[in-house]
Parts: structure tokens; sequence; C-alpha cells
């Protein structure tokens, strides 16, 4: 969450449906698929007819012909395998979306997920391109470089005084936006504490860090708006800050579900997570006035919000039966 001094892409996945050659969508396609398989036949006829040929008359030099036939037989199977991509590329004429947001654990798994998902069953790439710092989206949308369709991106969050959406808004890039998903932050303690709220954790030692990545600042921020009288650990890394807890050279420290659940020390039985439910940033989903694909981005973001509607419902349903 800390801001950089300049646009830095965190992470850049991008998402090709899966060709199905069973599902080739119209005669049109399936013609042109035809017309390269015979253009195929036609080359590997010429090939013969002016190489092999020749090469299997002349018995006299047997050992050779056999190594040129097997170079023969490699050729053409090269020439195949370069054929039928090519004619897969042209019948599946691929859309694309670019959508860009933060750079947090959530969308780089849950969303890719959904995303490929969506690409298979509509025959669009979806390139997700996540930021560093969160303010950068905003700009770089306002100036009308990012070429995106479709942005993810908090309403507002008053801890790191950010509004980006509302910039948006204001700046007449989208017209309205949907809540997406909700990024928890947890305190995580040591049960051996006695530590249940953040204003217990007056008189302990908090792991926090300031290196440049996302999340690093969460921790700090925390402590200096809650004026919490703590000691604080300076750590390398957010999994560092983890990691001092659970060795006991700190008391308690702040990190993002997402991010914490990717750690190794997670699971450690030493330690508990407490949701802050008063810090966790709401991210909301908004096709840009300005995406040169506007109809393909409306169905995308239908589909991620029937798509995470459907696991939250399923997920109540568990809790229910258990």
């Amino acid at each position: 969450m800390c801001q950089t001094a300049g646009i830095e892409v965190y992470k850049v996945t991008v998402l090709q449906p899966h060709a199905d050659i069973s599902e080739i969508a119209s005669i049109s396609d399936a013609a042109i698929l035809a017309a390269f398989l015979v253009a195929l036949a036609a080359v590997l006829l010429i090939f013969y007819k002016t190489a092999g040929h020749d090469l299997m008359i002349n018995r006299s030099r047997e050992y050779q012909r056999t190594g040129r036939v097997r170079g023969i037989m490699a050729s053409a199977m090269i020439l195949c395998f370069i054929f039928a991509t090519q004619g897969m590329a042209l019948c599946q004429n691929f859309d694309e979306l670019t959508v860009l947001g933060p750079a947090d654990n959530f969308l780089g798994d849950t969303i890719k997920e959904i995303s490929q998902s969506f690409s298979d069953a509509n025959g669009i790439a979806v390139n997700i391109t996540q930021i560093k710092g969160r303010e950068m989206i905003a700009k770089e949308i306002l100036k009308n470089t990012s070429n995106a369709d479709v942005v993810i991106l908090e309403d507002e969050y008053p801890l790191f005084n950010l509004s980006g959406m509302k910039k948006l808004q204001k700046g007449d890039a989208i017209d309205n936006c949907t809540f997406l998903y909700s990024e928890k932050v947890l305190l995580i303690v040591r049960k051996d504490e006695a530590i249940s709220t953040l204003g217990d954790l007056n008189g302990t030692v908090v792991a926090v860090t300031d290196s440049h990545v996302p999340g690093a600042c969460l921790a700090k921020k925390i402590v200096d708006r809650e004026q919490l009288n703590v000691s604080e650990v300076n750590e390398s890394s957010n999994e560092a800050q983890l990691d001092a807890v659970v060795s006991g050279h700190a008391d308690a420290t702040m990190l993002w579900e997402s991010m914490f659940n990717s750690y190794a020390n997670s699971t450690n039985p030493d330690i508990a997570s407490i949701d802050l439910k008063d810090y966790r940033m709401d991210n909301f989903i908004a096709v840009l006035n300005g995406s040169k694909n506007p109809t393909e981005a409306e169905e995308y973001v239908k589909y991620l919000l029937a798509s995470l509607a459907e696991d939250s419902s399923d997920h109540r349903l568990a809790s229910t039966e258990n």
C-alpha cells in the first residue's frame, strides 16, 4: 500500500482461451481450418514429388535415402504443427480485454481463476495488469494512456487517503462502479498474549515494515492512526513481520488476509488472527468509458459478480451444514 514515485507494474497475467477444435464457432471457421489442411496436404505432396521421389529411385544410395527420408518426415511434422497452430489461431480469432487493478493476492488468485473461466467460455483473452500504488492506477487512467477496458479499485479508504473510484467518476473515466470484494486486515498475535483488540496492544512490541512492496505500510499506519503506545520492530518484509511474531520477537503485527494466507507460518499453532473489520478495504469494479470493447467488458463484469456471488453462497451453505 505504500505509494511509489512512479508507475510500476507488479504483474501482468495474460489469459488465453483454451483452444478446442470440437467447438469451432461456425461453418466459416471450419472452412478456414479445412483450407489449411488441404494446403498442408498439397505442400507435403509437392515436397515428395520434388525430393522424396528422387531419393527413393536412387537404390544405390540406400543408406543416404534412409537418413533423408527421416529428415523429410521431421520437416513434415514441423510443417504440420505450424499449419495447425496458425489454423487454430485464425479459427478462434480472440478478442482481448485489459483489466487494470491493484497488486493484491485476491486479484492475482481468485479473480485470475474466474477470468480464465470467462476466457474459456467466451473466447476472449483477458490481460490482468496489476500495478503497485493504487493512486498510480487512477492517474494512469485519467491520463488516457492505459488502454484498459475494466478497472478494479477502492471507492475510498481513509487510512491511506485513497479515493480511486471517486476520482475516476469525477474525471468522467467511469459512470458508476459495483462492489466486487472486500480485503480483510488481520491482527496477528501470539496465543500466549492477552490481546483481542487494538487497544490491548499498548505496552507491547509490534512488528512493522516500510519496504516498498504492496501492503508494507499497513501495520505502521494503523499504529499511528490508533495512537498506540507500542515498541516497533522494523522488519525487512511483510512475511518477516509474521515470522517475528512466530519467533516471539514481536507480540503482534497487522497484515492483509490474502497476503497472510500465502505465507508458510500462517498455519503456525502458536499464533491467532483477529479480523479488524473497521480497516477492511472494499474494492469495486467498473467498465471504463474509453473501453474499445464495452460490450465484452460489461459481460466480463457480470461474469465476475455472478461467480463471486455463487462462491459466497456455497461458503454460507457449507457453514450451515457444518
